[in-house]
């Protein structure tokens, strides 16, 4: 008996609990599921609302048009062109005769035929006029403007450029690095934009300015009047000498007189007349290109003295056809200690392989070039530089995965490094090469966001394309 009681003990024991998760069960189906309901559906409506400000696409069905579509469309509605008792139509598929096989349909998305009909007139006599328009998304998607100018976007019946994926999808952003949109324009707003694209690896325009990649030497060729050449970029002046221009210039000339001091015309075009022409130029208040010399403005230490260049970066003496900095004394004078603590003078290192030359140094390639009053190998020629050029590569690791510092150079010396990096998960980049990531193999560019989106899945030259 006492066995049977403890049998039914337990039993009643097991039946207790079971119950208990029984019920719990039953009483949490009542609100778990409306928990997860009520997640899923908020996370639909964000997604949904993302697409839609993402696309900003408007439904449009075949059919007569109301006037806000005409009005989202860029159309002026039937009142509005003096066409009284007609309206305008969205034409399906086969009433869509003119756009559909056009040329416009192709190369810029403009697929749909929106038609204005005479409502009291029956077809197809009632055609009073015909557009077309690009009133879908997929239209704009296969057009030859998305594929290179990224104008993927209907908005008032054109493919237009609306977002920074409709940027970066198209050519523009894999040749030329213009991803991002601006103004309804794709544009390159980063020195990455420009770095991940072909024009940086063929024509090293890895440089971002004004919206644009381009060569760094170039970047620094363009500085304005009252900027001169720095390691990175144009240093200018807050107030620049202002240019004073002779007597009796050539109009033909002015540009070329302000500019260069060539003020005068002859059968070789704008010509300098004398001295006063070439130190009245902006030449020679920026680089010291201020004496006149056999019909030409030529440099002088004189001249690199008193320029822009001395004053701000302190190449103040004139050394082998360049103004330079020749001690420390010309740094610690110049803006850039003041303001960029390029204080410390370095000394450029001497080619081993350079010809002979005369004492003077003088070249007689170079026609802007004055003898100097001192032998050349007198003259130490250099850069001001920072006294502290140790940098952290911490940056450079997380985009790019070069975080080696290396002769005050990034590299990427570390597959594993690369992989790590942003541009190995969008680009497909992660092998290390020559020091920097690229994509070396198959393997390589199929890790990539590029490859499962677009396609770029084949490496070319450190780079995936299609």
């Amino acid at each position: 008996m006492a066995r049977v009681k403890n049998y039914l003990h337990t039993f009643e024991v097991v039946t207790f609990i079971w119950c208990s998760m029984l019920f719990w069960a039953c009483d949490s189906s009542t609100f778990l599921p409306e928990i997860f309901k009520s997640e899923t559906k908020d996370t639909k409506q964000i997604s949904k609302k993302a697409a839609n400000q993402a696309s900003k696409q408007v439904p449009i069905s075949p059919g007569k048009l109301s006037k806000k579509t005409i009005k989202i469309l860029g159309l002026k509605t039937a009142a509005e062109l003096g066409q009284a008792h007609s309206a305008w139509f969205l034409e399906d598929e086969t009433g869509n005769v003119h756009c559909q096989t056009s040329r416009v349909c192709k190369n810029s998305g403009r697929c749909s035929q929106i038609t204005l009909r005479n409502l009291r007139q029956a077809a197809p006599q009632n055609v009073i006029d015909f557009k077309c328009l690009a009133v879908d998304r997929k239209s704009c998607l296969s057009s030859q403007e998305c594929l290179k100018r990224g104008n993927c976007t209907p908005k008032q019946g054109q493919c237009q450029v609306e977002s920074n994926l409709d940027c970066f999808q198209s050519q523009r952003c894999r040749n030329y690095g213009l991803c991002n949109v601006e103004q309804g324009v794709c544009v390159a707003k980063s020195d990455q934009d420009c770095q991940n694209s072909l024009a940086c690896q063929d024509f090293d325009a890895c440089s971002f300015k004004a919206g644009l990649c381009v060569n760094k030497e170039d970047t620094l060729k363009n500085c304005v009047y009252g900027c001169v050449r720095s390691d990175q970029d144009c240093f200018c002046h807050p107030d620049p000498p202002k240019i004073k221009l002779p007597k009796s210039v050539e109009p033909a000339c002015l540009t070329q007189c302000r500019q260069q001091g060539k003020c005068a015309l002859s059968e070789q075009g704008c010509t300098p007349r004398n001295h006063q022409d070439c130190e009245s130029s902006e030449l020679c208040k920026s680089e010291g290109i201020c004496d006149y010399k056999a019909g030409k403005c030529v440099k002088s230490t004189a001249g690199c003295a008193r320029s822009l260049q001395c004053t701000l970066v302190g190449h103040c003496v004139l050394h082998e056809q360049q103004c330079v900095a020749s001690s420390v004394e010309d740094c610690l004078s110049s803006r850039a200690c003041a303001e960029k603590e390029a204080c410390q003078f370095q000394a450029h290192q001497k080619s081993q392989d350079t010809s002979t030359s005369s004492a003077t140094g003088q070249s007689a390639a170079d026609p802007l070039f004055e003898p100097d009053s001192k032998p050349s190998q007198l003259i130490q020629s250099g850069d001001c530089v920072r006294t502290a050029q140790v940098k952290s590569c911490d940056q450079e690791c997380i985009r790019f995965g070069q975080c080696e510092l290396i002769n005050d150079r990034c590299l990427a010396t570390s597959r594993f490094k690369c992989r790590q990096s942003e541009t190995c998960i969008k680009y497909g980049r992660c092998s290390p090469k020559d020091g920097r990531c690229n994509a070396l193999s198959t393997q390589d560019c199929r890790q990539g966001l590029n490859c499962k989106r677009f396609g770029y899945c084949r490496p070319h030259q450190g780079s995936c394309i299609k």
